[in-house]
């Protein structure tokens, strides 16, 4: 597992062990934790649906622990955080402070991965997608084919990405196809909305919005084969 900042404020933690996804992303979570100083088991991923309510399902968020939320009692480093922040507050409410933003993407298959992205509290929003070029199920549904079009042209991306992508060489067409599916995926997950709003074609970058890619170039520790895009938002409002 490690750590890859791409700027003071964010990061991205890739985490490729060979367990299921609930622990992968429960080590992530672990490293997270050690990253900001606290207490191990000070946090956990809770999920809210904007459309329905339900809890188990929605973009992630970071929120306290339940025995860690009273942050005025104990030794642990979260405590000491939360007393600093009352007193530069001059109260003494139980207010912890406020946690980075979060987004996690998952790989399957032969080559299990999780990856999770953070951003500073007051820093914006941050959305993460990542796909497996290896994957059978990325390949069935973003390969072209020997017509060189790819099951998931028709709903995925416009008219326009397709016509830049004619005449491209398969391998360089394929890859195009995931760029694109990620960074669709990680605006609207900044965006907290889903595709509830916006089809994958639609989904382009708007303004201050920041697309920046990620491959093992860029993010020490994801796969040759892993690619994929984070997105560093305004604000959800």
């Amino acid at each position: 597992m490690t750590t890859a900042p791409t700027a003071p404020g964010h990061g991205v933690l890739v985490g490729a062990v060979g367990v299921c996804r609930a622990e992968r992303t429960a080590l992530l979570l672990a490293r997270l934790e050690a990253l900001l100083g606290l207490a191990a088991g000070s946090l956990r991923i809770e999920r809210t649906c904007p459309a329905c309510g339900a809890r188990d399902h929605g973009a992630p968020a970071l929120a306290w622990a339940a025995e860690f939320r009273n942050h005025d009692d104990g030794p642990h480093p979260g405590g000491r955080l939360a007393r600093v922040w009352d007193r530069l507050r001059g109260s003494r409410q139980d207010v912890p402070p406020a946690l980075p933003a979060v987004s996690l993407s998952h790989t399957a298959e032969e080559r299990p991965l999780t990856v999770l992205a953070w951003r500073a509290a007051g820093q914006g929003a941050v959305g993460v997608d990542v796909e497996d070029l290896d994957s059978p199920r990325t390949r069935r549904a973003l390969e072209p084919g020997p017509d060189g079009r790819a099951v998931s042209d028709a709903v995925a991306f416009s008219a326009e990405q397709l016509a830049v992508w004619d005449g491209l060489p398969r391998h360089l067409a394929y890859a195009a196809r995931v760029d694109a599916w990620c960074r669709a995926e990680a605006l609207v997950k900044a965006r907290g909305t889903g595709f509830a709003t916006a089809d994958p074609s639609a989904a382009q970058p708007r303004p201050g919005e920041r697309v920046l890619p990620l491959t093992a170039a860029q993010v020490p520790g994801l796969p040759e084969a892993v690619r994929g895009v984070l997105v560093l938002a305004p604000s959800v409002r």
